[in-house]
């Protein structure tokens, strides 16, 4: 694909939503095998750059695989993991191909994760452990705000995990809250319940009392959601920040997670 075709593309949504008298609206999407993230900004009549707010702009499942695959060409020829998009009002248009180092370690921690992850499962496989899947079920109920056990988040892999880990075993998205999302879940074997949730405290696993059963039913649901023979369905969820919009989930091949920023949020 040349880079008129790619503006073909992407440049309906780039222009959506621009106010008038605009100079200029420049697109940055960085793309890395675990990361995806991009910012629309837009410099205004009186020259002063502002970003389109996520609410309003984002990129489509089709622009996101034409924009990665563009970026992935590039990459081939010269070290490239982000493109700078400009258009002007009289449809010329620029294409900067740069290189954002942070974003690649970032990239390259996760992937160190998801081997190691990886490695895991397999070993566990060899030990026949199986899960009662269908043990537990989702709760309409988000009972107490104790927080029973913590998971750590190393990196951002780790969310976009656990969010597509619930949505395969229970076919349904949690709901989403401030600073992330949380899914009730009851275990039908004692009548427990409980939830898993993202809050602006972390991820981790919420109850209205902690006691020795409720901590043994926690383990083991987060046994059954971890468990190597869950198969990971294809999910999204999007959810605001402090710092902006922020998408997770699960595309058949890889996790997603990507962040919209607005510097200017309050």
């Amino acid at each position: 694909m040349n880079e008129e075709s790619l503006i073909e593309i992407i440049k309906p949504q780039m222009l959506q939503h621009l106010p008038e008298n605009w100079q200029k609206v420049t697109l940055s999407y960085v793309s890395e095998k675990w990361i995806g993230q991009y910012v629309l900004n837009c410099l205004n009549e009186s020259g002063i750059e502002e970003m389109i707010c996520p609410s309003k702009y984002s990129i489509t499942m089709e622009e996101k695989s034409v924009l990665s695959d563009f970026i992935a060409e590039a990459n081939k020829s010269e070290k490239c993991n982000k493109l700078i998009v400009s258009i002007l009002p009289n449809n010329s248009f620029t294409i900067e191909y740069a290189w954002d180092e942070a974003i690649h370690t970032q990239s390259e921690m996760m992937e160190e994760h998801h081997n190691r992850v990886a490695k895991e499962r397999e070993s566990l496989s060899k030990l026949n452990i199986t899960e009662d899947l269908t043990r537990f079920e989702p709760s309409v109920n988000r009972l107490g705000n104790e927080k029973i056990f913590d998971l750590e988040i190393s990196n951002s892999n780790i969310i976009s995990d656990a969010l597509t880990r619930s949505f395969s075993l229970f076919n349904q998205l949690p709901t989403v809250i401030n600073e992330g999302f949380v899914q009730p879940v009851i275990d039908k074997v004692n009548n427990i319940e409980f939830s898993i949730e993202l809050n602006q405290f972390g991820l981790g696993y919420y109850a209205e009392n902690n006691n020795e059963n409720v901590q043994e039913s926690i383990q083991k649901f987060h046994n059954t959601l971890f468990s190597p023979n869950l198969v990971l369905k294809e999910c999204a969820l999007t959810f605001e920040s402090d710092f902006g919009s922020v998408t997770i989930g699960y595309d058949g091949k890889n996790l997603i997670y990507e962040e919209v920023t607005d510097d200017n949020k309050v």
